[in-house]
């Protein structure tokens, strides 16, 4: 399942899809490779986080939950010239994918979202009793936002 706001089928119906091939793949690979499990959560992590040293009951005082602290580690941003948006849903169907294949048994929501320049990419892994990250209703939103899904009925 894909959910995008107003303004990113706005933003979809408005391109023309012709000659916009990127390799993606890199960026995918880069994500992958860069993603580890800390405690409960899954992050990317390019620094070598040392999970020790992590302070969770600080951290769970500013996010709710391990959606929310996945959020905030896995936030990558993309230059626009990097992924066109014909290719959003290809490229976060390939990074779900991707994601889900190095943690067997785990299930990925990524959220795009499109500011100026960059597309800021998030993802966390899904958990029944967390949900969405975001609101339902994505038109409260002002950025264009795709939020994919797949096609994972395990979410309602």
């Amino acid at each position: 399942m894909i959910k995008v706001n107003r303004a990113m089928e706005q933003l979809i119906s408005s391109q023309t899809f012709a000659n916009n091939h990127c390799e993606y793949n890199s960026i995918i690979d880069r994500i992958t490779h860069n993603t580890k499990t800390i405690k409960e959560s899954i992050v990317y992590d390019t620094e070598g986080i040392d999970e020790s040293l992590v302070d969770f009951k600080r951290i769970f005082k500013y996010v709710d939950d391990w959606t929310g602290y996945e959020i905030m580690c896995n936030e990558i941003l993309v230059h626009s010239s990097e992924l066109p948006v014909s290719q959003y849903i290809v490229f976060a169907k390939k990074l779900q994918d991707s994601l889900q294949s190095k943690f067997a048994g785990k299930r990925f929501v990524i959220y795009l979202c499109v500011k100026k320049d960059f597309i800021e990419l998030r993802f966390h892994t899904y958990r029944k009793n967390e949900g969405l990250w975001l609101n339902d209703n994505l038109n409260e939103y002002d950025n264009p936002i795709l939020c994919f899904l797949g096609e994972n009925e395990y979410l309602y």
